[in-house]
């Protein structure tokens, strides 16, 4: 079913499903503020002003792009509410949301891309005959400081995943951009149901995107590599039970997670506001630290883990981009979850407080070369975690996942 069809028919069958009843499952370390009723009923897709001063929205019931000033505590500086809109501009099904140079730009039901420029300039691109499957969700456009600032990424609600568009400035310089034909690239694959996406400001995933699922009410992290800011392959669902979800967004100045809903069915409003970190626990493969028991992969909230009696032939396997540069791996019988993070986001796994050893002496100057070896189980509790010498990393090193073996 569509989403303009289930609009259509939410208040009738109560929301053709249990979804959304309770309300979000958040995890822990997280809480939700409130429950904010702006424009609406319908949202798409939101976006903060860099200064914190105002809230951009797509306004789908509306037919509106709106600015909404927010109130804040004078002490904590936490948002507390939402003033008068203003329209910007008239958007036909607005989706996705961002402002990029000045122009506010914006995905539609009918798979184009809108723009409005400070020039006042109007212009709309076909996603269809870039190569963006019908019909598109969200929209985020990477900002500055992060790998691939000034990238475009458009997600795929019908067909589900992102997809990387180019925006080259229009020649007779208004201030709007075009999309060459056959330019969109595949950039990470979702569920069908796609929608809004937001940069992760802080915490172990910073960088990372969040994204929602309108389909199954679940914002998810999608990780991506601090150096390349390409999609590590490892995602992890972190919110649950969000009644259509649609636009992502993080307040510039607390860092607070907003999440819009397309239809007001929720008691109270369609903006959702959450505080606190989007934080994982454990370590995750990357292409500079890979450290592999029987191929098992962890998660954020879990380590790899292989149950084995003793004697059982198990594989090891490690791999590095970072070939020829210094490496160890720790060695200890019990993992703990965030033990140490560093300021660029690797997760130590290693209880450092308690008795561990180094499998090459702990002095990092054995040589990373890529192996594969047989490794007889030892009947008790094994863990181990690798790290790579990396010098694009504040810690210098690049961590592998944590493996557990019992």
């Amino acid at each position: 079913m569509s989403r303009v069809v289930s609009a259509a028919v939410a208040c009738a069958c109560l929301a053709m499903s249990l979804l959304g009843q309770g309300g979000p499952v958040i995890p822990s370390g997280m809480t939700t503020v409130n429950l904010y009723a702006v424009a609406g009923p319908s949202l798409g897709g939101i976006v903060f002003d860099p200064l914190g001063g105002a809230l951009y929205v797509a306004n789908y019931g509306g037919g509106w792009i709106e600015s909404h000033p927010v109130t804040r505590d004078p002490v904590t500086g936490q948002i507390t509410g939402f003033g008068t809109p203003s329209a910007i501009a008239s958007a036909v099904l607005p989706w996705g949301l961002d402002k990029f140079a000045g122009t506010y730009i914006w995905t539609t039901y009918n798979n184009t891309l809108d723009q409005y420029a400070a020039s006042g300039a109007l212009a709309s691109e076909d996603l269809t005959v870039a190569g963006v499957p019908q019909w598109t969700g969200g929209l985020r456009i990477v900002p500055p400081g992060l790998p691939g600032a000034g990238n475009c990424y458009v997600s795929s609600y019908t067909q589900g995943s992102i997809y990387q568009i180019p925006l080259t400035p229009n020649p007779n310089g208004n201030g709007t951009f075009q999309v060459p034909p056959n330019s969109a690239t595949l950039f990470a694959t979702t569920p069908v149901g796609a929608e809004g996406m937001g940069f992760i400001p802080s915490g172990p995933y910073a960088g990372s995107i969040l994204h929602s699922n309108y389909d199954n009410g679940d914002l998810t992290v999608i990780v991506l590599d601090t150096v390349t800011g390409l999609p590590t392959g490892q995602t992890e669902t972190f919110i649950t039970n969000v009644q259509w979800p649609m636009g992502v967004d993080f307040d510039p100045l607390t860092g607070d997670l907003f999440v819009a809903t397309n239809i007001g069915l929720n008691p109270g409003g369609n903006l959702y506001h959450f505080s606190g970190t989007i934080a994982g626990d454990y370590q995750l493969n990357q292409p500079g630290a890979s450290f592999e028991v029987n191929g098992v992969q962890g998660s954020l909230v879990a380590p790899a883990l292989t149950v084995a009696p003793a004697g059982t032939p198990l594989t090891v396997a490690w791999t590095s981009t970072n070939a020829g540069l210094p490496f160890d791996v720790a060695l200890a019988i019990s993992l703990i979850p965030a033990g140490y993070v560093s300021p660029g986001a690797q997760i130590i796994n290693i209880d450092l407080g308690s008795p561990y050893n180094w499998v090459f002496g702990g002095t990092f100057t054995n040589t990373f070369a890529p192996a594969s070896f047989t490794y007889a189980a030892p009947g008790s509790s094994v863990a181990a975690q690798m790290g790579v010498v990396d010098p694009t990393y504040a810690l210098g090193v690049a961590v592998s996942q944590p493996n557990l073996i019992q």
